[in-house]
């Protein structure tokens, strides 16, 4: 398998969305070039929305993977290291409530530069940080809302491995291996050279472990010394509302020991331990945010009084086959194929562009040649007067009505045809179309374009409808179909006649 990566993350997730995009963007920020994210939600679609952008372009940063079966953590990091392991030569097992802190003004090259190319393993204590008096999870970000922590370093490690000695990791039964993503010195069956921040040596580090590791982490001179060069901040209990949520987020697999948080929150000593995790102020990141914003408006403060704007993508549907169900008096061109050509000659002048027959099985389809990835849909209003009004005057901005199931799926690539369909589902009211989902407009009048990530189409594919001898017309999302049509989730289709 070919090297792709220097240094990647392997992590999962669960009950994390609101913490994700930082989480990411701080260590995009700290040089990592890879992150392979396993979302363990019972439901993946609100994380994947939030780390959607991540996973996009050419270089995507992240690799998503959902496991649907709560709390197994070591075979998230198994499956990982059947799959992934050899795409990369260093990789680290954080999780998305561990921020590693590096000396300023350096990212994660700058820093493992400073160890001896045999070293096989770079060791990283945790610091424990304290709920900061928040009751409830604040808004805004960690770095930032959590400034106290624990006097003491903790003796768990995470670290920074080769991947040709993870390798070796497969020839260990589970058991064995387990909690490997902690430390994995003592579960080759041979010494590895693994060192801590300071270059000191770890190789008897896990000997009569966690009393003799206490001790050595917290010689004062050896801990502040540590807490100036690289440090693991634990970011564990983000309100006091957490402890109680490590056991509502289940207690499934490796998860099963989490309960003992809940029986804390609830035990007479839970102030003192309170106290104890808020001990000192630490402020070492909390700027960390602050500081890119200002070199980010420095930056634009000092570009030059004229920038081009950038073009606009092309329109990839226009002039491209097209065809419909069915042909209508009101049709425009003479067939079908020309009739649902108007709908992609470019032209957004408001009037309608296509009319099937009253049908019921109607549709329109554009073959836009080849595959492509469909990120945006704009949806324009008509104004010409083909039918009677709706008795709520529509809105581009306001769109709302019908929803569809999206058939998208993480990291999937769909081919360049739509085809209008309608859905049973209701939306909750006005939105935006987002990347991964199809949506569908309440009765209006109007068009359909599409963005894909390279350029932009144009999709007109709204529908007739009469209802007890009125006539309106409603807006119909184009859904996107994938070749195998058996894995499709399909969607009713409209039993009224389209138009645009």
């Amino acid at each position: 398998m070919t090297l792709k990566h220097r240094f990647a993350i392997c992590a999962c997730a669960r009950w994390e969305t609101p913490y994700i995009v930082e989480w990411l963007n701080y260590y995009r920020d700290l040089g990592f070039g890879h992150v392979y994210l396993y979302c363990n939600d019972d439901d993946p679609g609100p994380l994947y929305e939030r780390v959607l952008p991540f996973t996009q372009g050419a270089a995507p940063f992240v690799t998503f993977h959902h496991h649907p079966h709560q709390g197994q953590q070591f075979e998230m990091y198994a499956h990982f290291l059947r799959h992934h392991l050899a795409e990369t030569e260093w990789v680290s097992f954080f999780d998305i409530d561990e921020f590693l802190r590096l000396p300023p003004g350096q990212d994660i090259a700058a820093f493992m530069a400073r160890f001896a190319p045999e070293v096989e393993c770079v060791l990283f204590n945790w610091v424990f940080f304290g709920p900061n008096g928040h009751k409830t999870p604040p808004e805004g970000l960690v770095l930032e809302n959590f400034t106290r922590r624990e006097a003491a370093l903790h003796p768990h490690t995470k670290f920074a491995a080769r991947s040709l000695t993870l390798a070796e990791l497969s020839a260990c039964v589970p058991a064995r291996a387990h909690a490997f993503w902690h430390e994995f010195n003592t579960k080759l069956g041979r010494p590895v050279n693994a060192v801590n921040a300071l270059g000191e040596s770890m190789a008897e580090y896990f000997r009569d472990f966690p009393e003799q590791a206490q001790n050595f982490v917290n010689i004062p001179e050896r801990r502040e010394r540590l807490l100036a060069t690289a440090i693991m901040h634990h970011y564990a209990f983000r309100s006091e509302r957490a402890y109680a949520e490590r056991a509502a987020r289940g207690l499934k697999g490796d998860f099963s020991g989490q309960d003992m948080w809940k029986r804390v929150a609830e035990g007479p000593d839970f102030a003192g331990l309170l106290a104890k995790m808020n001990a000192v102020e630490d402020t070492s990141l909390a700027g960390f945010w602050a500081e890119r914003r200002q070199r980010a408006h420095t930056f634009g403060t000092e570009l030059p009084e004229q920038v081009q704007t950038p073009t606009r993508p092309d329109n990839i549907s226009r002039g491209k086959p097209a065809t419909q169900s069915s042909h209508s008096s009101w049709s425009f061109g003479p067939t079908p194929e020309q009739d649902a050509a108007g709908a992609v000659n470019g032209v957004l002048d408001g009037a309608r562009h296509f009319h099937t027959d009253r049908e019921d099985d109607p549709w329109w389809r554009v073959d836009l040649g080849g595959l492509a990835t469909i990120t945006e849909i704009h949806i324009h209003n008509t104004t010409d007067h083909t039918a009677t009004p709706p008795t709520t005057p529509p809105s581009a901005s306001a769109i709302s009505g019908w929803k569809c199931r999206s058939t998208a799926r993480p990291g999937q690539r769909w081919p360049r045809s739509a085809m209008a369909r309608r859905s049973p589902r209701r939306s909750s009211g006005p939105g935006r179309v987002r990347p991964g989902r199809v949506m569908c407009a309440s009765p209006c009048w109007g068009t359909i374009s599409c963005i894909s990530a390279r350029s932009r189409c144009s999709v007109s594919c709204p529908e007739m409808a009469r209802r007890g001898g009125r006539t309106c017309l409603a807006m119909v999302l184009c859904g996107i179909r994938r070749r195998n049509d058996e894995e499709n989730e399909a969607c009713p289709k409209p039993a009224f006649p389209l138009t645009a």
